[in-house]
Parts: C-alpha cells; sequence; structure tokens
C-alpha cells in the first residue's frame, strides 16, 4: 500500500540513523535539491527546527518539553538577511542536539523535504553521532518508512505538565486560552506568541482531520488579551486534535517553566 498522502517528507532515497539522547550529540542534516533555491528556504526552515526544539516542542513522551536543546554548529546560516541566504542546491547542518524524541524526526524528513517547494528534494540524508541500537530510541530507514502508513507516529504527549488542562471539540477552527499564574506584561506575550508561530508552522505538516491529507490553518489569528490570560481564534484549523495539542500543551509547558507560569490551558479543536 504506498504511504497516503499527508505524508510529505518519505522520499525513495532518505536516509536516516538515529538514536536519541538526553546527553548531547552531533546530528547531520543534508539535503540536496534538484535546482537552486534563490531564497535559501531550506535555511529558514532549519532555524524554525532548531527554534522549535528549544521551545520545547521535540521531547514528545520520551523526554520532558525542558529538556530539548538544539543549536547549529556548521552549515549554512540560519538567517531571513538576504546577504546569509545560501542557494544551494546542497545543504549540510552540523546541530548538536539532546532530548529530541525518535518521533520528531518525522517532522524534520517533512519539514525538510517541502522546504524549497516547490522546487523539488532529491536527497535527504539525517544522522545522528550515537549508533542506533534495537530500542524504541532509535529510528533507521525502515522504521520510519514503516511509520509511513499511520498517522500516529508523531511525538505522543509528556504525561506530566506544569497546569491543568481542558479539552473541548468545536465545528471548526481552534480556540485556544492561557491563563497565567500572574500579571504578565507585554514582553510576555510577545513571547508567546513567537512559540505559538512555531508551533504553527509544526503543525502545517500532521495530516488533516480526515488523516487523509497534510494539515491546513490560517495564520492571522484573533487575539486578546487581559492582564493575565491571552487567547487565540485560528477560524481555520484542519489539523489532527491529538496530533497539534501535543506539540502545543510541550511548548506551552516549556514556557511556563521559563518564561512565565501558566495555572490552566483551554483548548478546543474541531
Amino acid at each position: 500500500m504506498p504511504p497516503p498522502p499527508y505524508i510529505l517528507g518519505l522520499l525513495p532515497n532518505i536516509r536516516v540513523a538515529y538514536r536519541a539522547s538526553a546527553e548531547p550529540q552531533e546530528l547531520h542534516v543534508d539535503l540536496d535539491l534538484s535546482e537552486p533555491d534563490p531564497h535559501g528556504f531550506p535555511a529558514i526552515r532549519m532555524r524554525d527546527l532548531v527554534a522549535s526544539v528549544n521551545a520545547g516542542a521535540a521531547g514528545g513522551a520520551e523526554f520532558a518539553p525542558e529538556a530539548g536543546f538544539a543549536r547549529v554548529l556548521s552549515g549554512p546560516r540560519t538567517s531571513l538577511h538576504p546577504a546569509d541566504w545560501h542557494p544551494g542546491p546542497s545543504f549540510r547542518w552540523i546541530l548538536e542536539v539532546r532530548g529530541v524524541s525518535p518521533f520528531f524526526l518525522r517532522s524534520i524528513v517533512e519539514t525538510m523535504s517541502v522546504s524549497a517547494d516547490p522546487i523539488a528534494p532529491v536527497s535527504l540524508s539525517i544522522y545522528g553521532s550515537l549508533r542506533p541500537d534495537a530500542t524504541p530510541l532509535s529510528v533507521l530507514d525502515a522504521r520510519l518508512m514503516a511509520w509511513s502508513t499511520s498517522s500516529a507516529t508523531y511525538p505522543k504527549r509528556w504525561p506530566t505538565l506544569p497546569f491543568t488542562v481542558k479539552e473541548d471539540s468545536v465545528p471548526r477552527g481552534c480556540a485556544l486560552r492561557v491563563r497565567f499564574a500572574d500579571d504578565v506584561d507585554p514582553d510576555t506575550i510577545e513571547a508567546l506568541n513567537a512559540v505559538l508561530g512555531l508551533w504553527g508552522l509544526l503543525s502545517i505538516t500532521y495530516p488533516n482531520l480526515g488523516r487523509d491529507d497534510v494539515g491546513y490553518r490560517t495564520f492571522i489569528d484573533r487575539l486578546g488579551v487581559t492582564r493575565r490570560e491571552c487567547s487565540r481564534f485560528v477560524e481555520e484549523f484542519h489539523v489532527a486534535q491529538d496530533v497539534a495539542t501535543s506539540t502545543l500543551l510541550h511548548v506551552l509547558a516549556r514556557f511556563s517553566l521559563e518564561t512565565a507560569k501558566i495555572e490552566h490551558v483551554d483548548v478546543r479543536m474541531p
């Protein structure tokens, strides 16, 4: 059976060898495009992936949200400045990472595979410095390919969150309300919006509600802010609820631990 169409990144010439660990390791990401990308978008998406790891999105059920870490050791600069754009068509990065779930490799693959869309990728290789073994923390080509027939093989939810959560269903859109323990200032709200933006970028690589295509959401949200609450409403949000909610709660958990304590989160999705 061929993979469902929402699988964006499983190319015939993909190579993956990774064993997740709480200890630092090098992660090599090599991407080749069919032609140069004049805007260097793969480097921008790499920047977003690194920021997502540091925001808590990559640990899944294996590592606490605050345990994730990533930084670029070498490779094309992940900058928005035109002078730093690297057109490729070959991109070679070495990252330092820790606390990254093996299931997050799927997000890396799917993000980088479409990073220069509509320019087609030719090959993608991702391998860590720790030798894979037979434990669930390891992923090789065959295991990644086996994941391609399921929408359930994304990072799962970390079992312990530093706030209470209420989840409800709505007919359409996505409604989020975050209640802080204390009054917050505009800088805190700006920082929260930044991590929610990273979550939004990851969510469009997830399956849609029918789990038969890639997800879709609008990026112009309706916002509401009081002294202790921040609310957002996304008018169109067609993303599998379980996958999207887990990542959302992980970035909020890290935000609560490191930036401003969150008491309660309300999430409503279709």
